[in-house]
């Protein structure tokens, strides 16, 4: 099994469980959860050549979204893609405002065992995507660029 598979097959098995049990809902690689006034939408983002992701996410007002072009997306079928980049904010490796890819969550040439100990890092992170959604705080592994 390649690392591309194993890394998913890992994110789905510990990262997607705390997700929703903290309240996200969705399908791999979309997940949005639904509070009083904003709507928090978290996604997996895979580098298109492999060996690394970040969890993308951004915070949107409830209610459908009317795109520049006119074309309104209905609420329930919002995913980060559809916001703005001012909205959003990656959890990553490396919290730099730059976001390069050499930030992300690197697991190219890594282990199966590594890679499960990345995911779980990677869970020990979650906390920070609460705190920027919740108040905004930027911890040491958000970038807000």
């Amino acid at each position: 099994m390649n690392q591309d598979k194993i890394a998913r097959r890992l994110i789905k098995k510990k990262l997607v469980p705390l997700l929703e049990k903290d309240g996200f809902r969705g399908v791999f690689p979309d997940y949005k959860r639904f509070d009083d006034k904003v709507l928090h939408l978290l996604a997996f983002e895979f580098n298109k050549y492999g060996g690394s992701f970040f969890l993308e996410l951004a915070c949107v007002p409830r209610g459908d979204l009317e795109m520049s072009w006119g074309e309104v997306v209905l609420e329930q079928d919002l995913t980060v893609a559809h916001t703005n980049f001012e909205s959003r904010a990656r959890l990553q490796q490396n919290g730099r405002a730059n976001s390069l890819i050499d930030d992300w969550f690197q697991y190219q040439n890594l282990s199966e065992p590594e890679i499960e100990k990345l995911v779980s890092g990677v869970a020990d992170l979650l906390s920070q995507v609460n705190d920027w959604f919740v108040d905004g705080t930027v911890g040491k592994n958000i970038c807000v660029s």
